[in-house]
């Protein structure tokens, strides 16, 4: 087998595995105007396991957001919330490590960032201060994901 040329984001999920994703309702994500048509919000994504985090970072992309990250540990991301300008963030509650998502949750909040959690845990993992916080369910489908930032920003 030759060796293959990658295009485009190297850790997102089609050039890993080498096939387009489909995207029911959403546009395909070579196609330029529908993406630049939707605003170019920076969604800082914070998630622990690679390909959960691949999948997030494509499902932004085709809803035409700018991600930053995904930072997949607590000190690369409160890095990067402490020096980057972020429109909203995407937050997994357990990072691994024994790490948990909740210091940059309360970071975000001083500095006025909305964030959503994703978790398998729901919200009974969560602190009593961050009940209130949309929290969605993984597996998380695009239309979830797209309704929760919408109703987020």
């Amino acid at each position: 087998q030759g060796a293959r040329k990658v295009t485009g984001n190297p850790r997102s999920a089609e050039a890993f595995f080498g096939v387009e994703v489909a995207r029911p309702g959403r546009p395909k994500p070579g196609n330029r105007d529908a993406r630049m048509s939707a605003k170019r919000r920076r969604v800082l994504v914070v998630e622990d396991e690679v390909l959960v985090a691949m999948m997030i970072e494509d499902m932004l992309a085709a809803l035409g957001y700018q991600v930053l990250g995904p930072a997949m540990h607590l000190s690369a991301a409160l890095a990067l919330a402490e020096t980057e300008q972020i429109d909203v963030a995407v937050l997994d509650v357990n990072l691994g490590r024994g790490e948990r998502s909740f210091p940059l949750a309360k970071l975000l909040r001083e500095r006025r960032i909305p964030f959503i959690f994703i978790t398998g845990y729901g919200t009974a993992g969560l602190l009593d201060e961050f009940r209130d916080v949309t929290t969605l369910h993984k597996p998380v489908e695009p239309e979830e994901l797209e309704k929760a930032l919408d109703a987020t920003l």
